[in-house]
């Protein structure tokens, strides 16, 4: 009948499309999932030497504080030894008690007066010894920020943040983002979701979505120390994610159907791909943090919330 020739030519235009849409995906795939790749591992090694530098240089003022305490103690002995030597002097140069002085003064009160300005000399030579040492210990615990190596790591952040950011671009509308990737794979798939499974398609999404996941894990802001900062103003490109929650492919696939059965359920793809893709970044992020660093209590929280959010999706085994 007419009507099913015209159903026949509605599936027969649909798996048409639908085939077109897998080559393309795969297309896409060869090019963009090594650059989301390299994007993720660019992100991560940063976070890394990031915190190396800390660390290094945290283990640099430590060292250099306690030579410059050294440095305090020997110069405030110092004082002490030439004060008390000045006061000796003192005491033996001045007339012995009850001596009457050529204009009738007590010799015993000028001998006091003298011993007290030599004490109050000493005070005060120590208390600028020990001033000067806490100011310089001072200067290099909170040292003046290099402004090139600070603009230069801003610059190679914004960069990453770019690439990561702009990576699907130049790809097709239905390819651009995790979202569109989404709405056309669901349309296929309730299409005809017999079809849906015999080819297997539930079972290739995780590969087929992860490079929508590394992008957007390279901006993840758990992966940026403390000493990177963004610049005031910045556009959608230089955005930090806070969480996972946050990142647009979590947003687009947390109620997508998987299409693996007929209940529609969503069991198996986001855990998949934090399990792959965000797990082992966390596990990095995690062993390059140095705690000791006066800068790490945020970090630290950061840290322990993507730990606390992780552990939803992932069981003991991974």
């Amino acid at each position: 009948s007419e009507a099913q020739a015209e159903e026949a030519a509605r599936k027969y235009d649909a798996a048409q499309a639908f085939q077109q849409l897998v080559s393309d995906l795969a297309g896409m795939l060869d090019v963009k999932a090594p650059e989301a790749a390299r994007a993720l591992e660019t992100a991560v090694s940063r976070c890394e030497v990031q915190w190396s530098k800390m660390t290094q240089s945290r283990a640099q003022d430590a060292a250099e504080e306690n030579e410059l305490l050294r440095a305090a103690m020997e110069a405030a002995q110092g004082k002490q030894e030439e004060a008390l030597e000045s006061e000796e002097e003192a005491f033996v140069s001045t007339p012995q008690p009850g001596d009457i002085d050529e204009f009738g003064r007590d010799a015993g009160r000028e001998r006091r007066n003298t011993r007290m300005e030599a004490r109050r000399a000493f005070v005060e030579s120590l208390d600028d010894t020990c001033g000067n040492a806490v100011d310089a210990i001072g200067f290099l615990l909170h040292p003046a920020p290099h402004v090139e190596d600070e603009l230069g790591e801003m610059d190679a952040e914004a960069l990453q943040m770019s690439a990561s950011s702009n990576l699907f671009q130049d790809a097709a509308d239905e390819l651009a983002s995790a979202a569109a990737l989404a709405v056309a794979l669901g349309l296929a798939r309730d299409e005809d979701r017999a079809s849906w499974r015999a080819a297997m398609v539930p079972f290739a999404l995780p590969e087929a979505f992860a490079p929508f996941v590394q992008a957007d894990v390279a901006r993840w802001h758990i992966l940026h120390a403390p000493a990177s900062k963004s610049r005031d103003g910045g556009d959608d490109s230089s955005q930090k994610y806070s969480s996972i929650d946050a990142m647009p492919w979590h947003e687009a696939l947390f109620s997508f159907d998987e299409g693996s059965d007929d209940t529609g359920s969503n069991d198996e793809l986001v855990p998949r791909l934090v399990a792959s893709h965000v797990l082992p970044i966390l596990r990095r992020a995690l062993a390059s943090f140095d705690a000791t660093l006066p800068s790490a209590d945020m970090m630290a929280t950061s840290l322990a919330d993507a730990v606390g959010e992780v552990s939803i999706y992932v069981s003991d085994d991974d």
